[in-house]
């Protein structure tokens, strides 16, 4: 069903009277996204599931090749609200990780949800280690909100020990298993690297951008292509006094040849105007 989507292959639905690709309604639902993704990490083997996570949950002090079981959509009762939803809880030997989904370009997650998913966990939740992880929105207002919440439930004496908290962006979960799709280990069964490629297909419909761009590849660029300039908005790029595109620090090796600027720019941030072109010089 995965691949009929992603080669827009899955035909249309009729929505009030209008022809939708299921493409595009799969790409306008958050569970959609959630299930895409979390229903295949059971089928990876217990290293390159341990190795994924590791990566997104840095520095918990836990081993994550044990998951024995995924909770999808679990309806708890809490004493702010009769039903809370957290999308996903993860299970393994040692305890337990909550995960909160939000799709690529949602914006900002929101604390009280996460207060209210981690206040209505069973007492034998939190009667072991809780991790929880706000996967989606915007990774660095995520992280201002760890500190308060933090501090409530502390004062109201919930866990024993508090929650880790952590976030990921998508681009940064999607950079993960790119990663490791390409590490060259032997130790791994070959359906890994199968499972790690439908993630990433699954994060192509969101339009969530995994691989490193090198600036000399526009030089390859075919018109049908073009579209693609709009990932330049937010490199950091500026124009030399001599009217050549330089790299701002911090991108290294990043090719230069076969670019050449057709007019003045400070910076490419508007793309609505050409301010480079490319030229394949063979």
């Amino acid at each position: 069903m995965l691949y009929a989507i992603t080669r827009n292959k899955s035909g249309r639905v009729d929505v009030g009277g209008i022809k939708v690709p299921v493409r595009e309604l799969f790409r306008e639902r958050e569970d959609m996204l959630t299930a895409a993704i979390m229903s295949r990490l059971p089928y990876l083997s217990g290293g390159a599931l341990n190795a994924l996570l590791q990566q997104v949950l840095p520095e918990s002090g836990f081993e994550f090749d044990t998951l024995k079981e995924i909770d999808y959509w679990p309806n708890f009762r809490s004493g702010v609200q009769t039903r809370v939803e957290p999308d996903v809880i993860w299970h393994f030997d040692w305890g337990c990780v909550v995960v909160e989904v939000k799709r690529p370009g949602d914006g900002a997650q929101c604390s009280s949800q996460w207060y209210r998913e981690l206040e209505s966990l069973p007492e034998e939740y939190r009667e072991r280690p809780v991790l929880f992880l706000a996967l989606g929105g915007n990774h660095q207002h995520n992280q201002t909100l760890f500190a308060p919440l933090l501090e409530r439930l502390e004062a109201e004496e919930m866990f024993e020990p508090l929650p880790q908290l952590f976030s990921s962006d998508w681009q940064g979960f999607a950079q993960s298993v790119f990663a490791l799709c390409q590490a060259d280990t032997g130790l791994w069964p070959n359906t890994d690297r199968r499972v790690l490629e439908d993630i990433l297909a699954a994060l192509t419909l969101y339009r969530v951008e995994y691989r490193e761009h090198h600036l000399g590849d526009l030089a390859k660029l075919t018109y049908p292509s073009l579209g693609a300039l709009s990932l330049l908005r937010d490199w950091p790029i500026h124009v030399s006094p001599n009217n050549k595109p330089k790299l701002a620090e911090g991108l290294s090796a990043l090719a230069l040849s076969g670019l050449r600027m057709t007019q003045p720019v400070g910076a490419i941030a508007d793309l609505g105007a050409p301010a480079i072109s490319a030229e394949n010089h063979g």
